[in-house]
């Protein structure tokens, strides 16, 4: 577990280099792969993020911009060189944008989704065409999710009836047949628990689980009752120092064998 500053993040997407971080708050940060530590941070949008994507040394994002009190989807997609880490010329689209992922084949395009069922392709580093625009024939009003697979040959889309619109650039589209299994966040642990018997005498009661209370335990006995007795170590063999060799501050000895396997003085 790792606590995030406020106010938190809705997003998040790894590479080789950094695991990244979409913040509702409209900021994409860079964090070490180990650590977490945030080491870049790009302020995309002035209200909030809607959806980013990263492949090689790019990264585009798609959000929203504070206008009049409130919040308008922004039509301009930002676009961030990762090896020099800043911002290049930003990608106009004419749809408005709310999902977005790389589709690397041959080239490098975008797949630009708005919640109203338009589709538009283009490259990242060129100029939008309204003539790529496609319409996704919904069964529900607005588009929720939206996916594409690792084949990189079939779009996924998800709409607010439940129906999960595919679609693929030939009719033998190929699937990874052998994809990982999806890592599920861990049950909870009072939902899992043993069945206790209470008819056996022997069953101990450690194993019924206890809330922390910030109540006085009948354990926590007080100063006056109790006093620390640390176990102090026991006393190096003689027998040790007598034989020990020293080579510079690390002494070597031969094990004396006065003791069995794993035996420690009481």
């Amino acid at each position: 577990q790792y606590t995030v500053e406020v106010p938190g993040i809705a997003i998040m997407r790894q590479s080789n280099r950094f695991f990244f971080c979409g913040h509702t708050s409209g900021k994409v940060s860079l964090r070490d792969l180990r650590t977490f530590v945030v080491e870049h941070e790009f302020d995309a949008y002035s209200g909030s993020l809607s959806d980013f994507d990263v492949h090689g040394n790019l990264l585009v994002t798609c959000g929203f911009s504070s206008r009049m009190n409130g919040l308008a989807c922004d039509r301009f997609l930002k676009v961030y060189d990762l090896r020099m880490m800043r911002a290049t010329t930003p990608l106009q689209v004419h749809i408005d944008p709310f999902f977005l992922r790389f589709i690397p084949t041959y080239t490098s395009r975008l797949a630009i989704i708005s919640q109203t069922g338009q589709c538009q392709f283009c490259e990242p580093t060129g100029l939008a065409n309204p003539a790529d625009i496609f319409h996704v024939n919904m069964v529900g009003p607005l588009i929720m999710t939206f996916d594409v697979s690792a084949s990189k040959q079939a779009l996924a889309f998800g709409d607010s009836e439940g129906c999960v619109h595919l679609w693929a650039d030939s009719p033998e589209a190929t699937f990874n047949a052998y994809s990982r299994e999806t890592d599920f966040a861990l049950p909870c642990i009072v939902d899992t628990l043993p069945h206790l018997d209470w008819n056996q005498d022997l069953m101990p009661l450690s194993l019924i689980p206890v809330p922390l209370t910030s109540e006085t335990l009948l354990s926590d006995w007080p100063a006056a009752n109790s006093a620390p007795a640390p176990r102090r170590a026991p006393p190096v063999d003689p027998e040790i120092l007598r034989t020990m060799k020293k080579v510079g501050f690390i002494g070597y000895a031969p094990n004396p064998r006065t003791k069995l396997r794993n035996q420690v003085a009481a």
